[in-house]
C-alpha cells in the first residue's frame, strides 16, 4: 500500500503550533544563554579591574599623600616641639602608608615585574622609619638643629627617592587601570550591541515563524473550503 509522503502540511495543527512554539524556547534559550555568557564576562573583567589595577593605582596614589603627610608632620613637630596633634599626624600617616604598602603587596605576585619595585619601597620606608625616629630623638632632646639637619640632607632626599618611585609607578598603574576601564566599557557596548541584535533577529524570527504556522494552517483550511463548496454543487 502507497504511503502518502510526509509534508509540513500533513502535521496536525496543534502538532504545528507546538514545533512553534519549541522553536521559539529554542532561540530564547539561546539568546539568554548567550547573554549570560557575555554578563559572566563582564563580570570577571571588571572584578579584575576594580581588585588589581584599581587597588593599585590607589594603593601607590594613598602612599604618596601620607608620605606628603608625615612630611608636614615632622616640620610641624620640629616648629613646635609641644604641637601633639603633630605627633598624632606623622603615626597615623605612617600606619597608612603601611596599610596601603601590604594592599599594594597583596595585589602584587612575586613574579610581577612590578614587585621588585614596591619592595624597594619597603626598603626605604623602613630606612625612613629609622630617620624619623632619630628626628623625634633630637627633638625630645631639644636639639632643633640635629633634627633639622637630618630632616634636610638625610630623610628629604631618600623621601624624594621614594616619592619618585611612587609617582612613576603610580602613572603606570593609573594608565593601566584606565585602560581596563576602557575594555570593560567596550565590552558592555558589544554585549549591548549583541543584546540588540539578537533581539531583532528573534522578532524577525518570530514573525517569519509565525508567518509559516499562519500560511500552514490557513492553507488546509482553504482546501477543505474548496472541498467543501464542489461537493455543494
Amino acid at each position: 500500500m502507497h504511503r502518502p509522503r510526509f509534508t509540513f502540511a500533513n502535521v496536525r495543527i496543534a502538532t504545528k503550533i507546538w514545533i512553534g512554539i519549541g522553536i521559539i524556547l529554542c532561540c530564547s534559550t539561546l539568546a539568554v544563554g548567550a547573554m549570560w555568557l557575555s554578563m559572566q564576562h563582564i563580570q570577571t573583567r571588571f572584578t579584575s579591574f576594580i581588585e588589581h589595577e584599581q587597588k593599585l593605582a590607589e594603593g601607590y596614589s594613598g602612599m604618596y599623600a601620607q608620605g606628603l603627610q608625615m612630611g608636614q608632620a615632622l616640620r610641624n613637630i620640629i616648629l613646635d616641639p609641644t604641637n601633639q596633634k603633630a605627633y598624632d599626624n606623622l603615626e597615623q600617616a605612617r600606619n597608612e602608608f603601611k596599610l596601603l604598602q601590604e594592599q599594594a603587596r597583596s595585589v602584587l605576585s612575586t613574579t610581577d615585574p612590578k614587585h621588585a619595585g614596591l619592595e624597594q619601597i619597603a626598603q626605604s620606608f623602613e630606612q625612613q622609619t629609622v630617620l624619623h625616629q632619630r628626628i623625634l630623638a633630637a627633638m625630645k632632646e631639644g636639639d632643633r638643629a640635629s633634627a633639622q639637619q637630618i630632616l634636610n640632607t638625610e630623610e628629604t632626599p631618600l623621601w624624594r627617592s621614594i616619592k619618585q618611585g611612587l609617582l612613576d609607578s603610580g602613572k603606570e598603574f593609573k594608565a593601566q587601570a584606565e585602560a581596563s576601564s576602557h575594555e570593560v566599557a567596550k565590552i558592555v557596548s558589544r554585549t549591548e550591541l549583541a543584546a540588540l541584535g539578537g533581539g531583532l533577529i528573534g522578532i524577525a524570527l518570530i514573525m517569519l515563524l509565525a508567518s509559516l504556522l499562519i500560511r500552514a494552517i490557513v492553507q488546509p483550511l482553504k482546501a477543505a473550503i474548496k472541498i467543501a463548496e464542489r461537493i455543494a454543487r
